[in-house]
């Protein structure tokens, strides 16, 4: 796994929650599945954001170019609706930097803000045609 680092978007108390979950060791698997097909199956932390996982296992697609800060939507995935509602809403911001982003759905978040849970085992999170 790749370094990593808390973003101020992150917050205090999820960067602390991250940390101690890294050294726990309490890991989700999730897949990555680009616009093709070509699905890449990760080990991820719980707490850490999808993004971050993403670039750790070098998903093809994921930029992430302001590093999690929500300034840009280089980030962009698609959460299934079931996925959608066992995590934390999108927020205002979120719904805003979308309003820029491309082949945007009702399934469309970026994935600098959504958290990793225990809840998201063996989910799978896609990528859209503007990703690749």
């Amino acid at each position: 796994m790749g370094d990593w680092v808390c973003t101020r978007a992150q917050g205090a108390a999820a960067c602390l929650e991250e940390t101690l979950n890294r050294k726990l060791g309490v890991m989700v698997r999730l897949t990555f599945l680009e616009h093709d097909g070509k699905a890449h199956v990760v080990e991820a932390v719980e707490g850490e954001t999808l993004m971050r996982a993403a670039l750790d296992n070098n998903v093809p697609g994921i930029v992430g170019e302001c590093g999690g800060e929500l300034a840009c939507a280089t980030c962009h995935c698609y959460l299934d609706t079931a996925l959608s509602e066992a995590i934390e809403p999108i927020g205002n911001d979120e719904t805003a930097m979308l309003e820029g982003a491309l082949d945007v759905t009702r399934e469309s978040r970026l994935s600098c803000q959504v958290l990793i849970s225990k809840r998201m085992e063996g989910a799978t999170v896609r990528l859209p045609l503007s990703q690749t």
